[in-house]
């Protein structure tokens, strides 16, 4: 829940919907919305990316599992051995997750101004690809992060 805890301190009249597929995940995420005083604007729920959600959205904000089994494998040991598999890994070179979000916002007609995503270190090629079989290409662009790595993608609808 930090992302949506986040959002909506910084903008005290957003209602935020906040989704994971974890019933764990959502567990904490509701007792954290408790302590920062934001649960009457947080609403959590649990789904498959989209596939339960309705409505339509200003924006839809993405922290997906982006870490890949096979391609672009770059996790501590720690991590690793005491994350949630389900928390780190999407598919063989992690953009998985991304792919199946970008369809589920065609196939379900979801409005939004603008979806917008963190995707790991190197993958900002594949991200373009992705970007471009989904999106028109003028709509989306890349950003760097502060440390000036390609990590961010902004698309407006």
């Amino acid at each position: 829940g930090c992302i949506a805890i986040s959002l909506a301190k910084k903008l005290p009249f957003a209602e935020i919907v906040a989704i994971d597929v974890s019933h764990e995940a959502l567990k904490v995420a509701g007792m954290n919305v408790q302590k920062h005083g934001v649960a009457d604007r947080v609403h959590l729920q649990q789904s498959d990316l989209l596939k339960g959600v309705s409505g339509q959205f200003d924006v839809i904000v993405a922290n997906l599992p982006y870490i890949g089994e096979k391609k672009f494998n770059f996790v501590s040991r720690e991590a690793r051995e005491y994350e949630p598999h389900v928390a780190l890994f999407g598919g063989d070179d992690g953009l998985v997750l991304y792919k199946k979000l970008f369809q589920q916002i065609i196939d379900y007609d979801i409005k939004s101004a603008l979806v917008l995503g963190e995707f790991g270190f190197l993958q900002g090629d594949e991200m373009r690809q992705i970007l471009n079989t989904y999106f028109v290409q003028d709509n989306w662009r890349i950003q760097e992060d502060l440390a000036h790595i390609e990590r961010i993608f902004v698309v407006e609808m």
